[in-house]
């Protein structure tokens, strides 16, 4: 198994509430299984996307000598 570091975050309780209904559905075993489960998800549609090149984000937020 892969080493883990523990970090800590701050969700509104909203999101408090939606982790720990997962768990409490008994799927998860812990709130942290829950986010890493999400990260993993979030990590795999990040990967699916095309790399933004910098003329890309050069045309999504000109810089102000961009306009003269």
């Amino acid at each position: 198994m892969a080493a883990r570091e523990t970090i800590t975050i701050s969700v509104p309780p909203e999101l408090r509430a939606f982790l720990q209904g997962c768990v409490a559905t008994g799927r998860y075993t812990s709130i942290s299984e829950v986010v890493r489960a999400a990260l993993r998800e979030f990590e795999r549609a990040e990967m699916g996307k095309a790399p933004i090149t910098q003329q890309a984000m050069a045309q999504r937020h000109p810089t102000s000598h961009d306009s003269a």
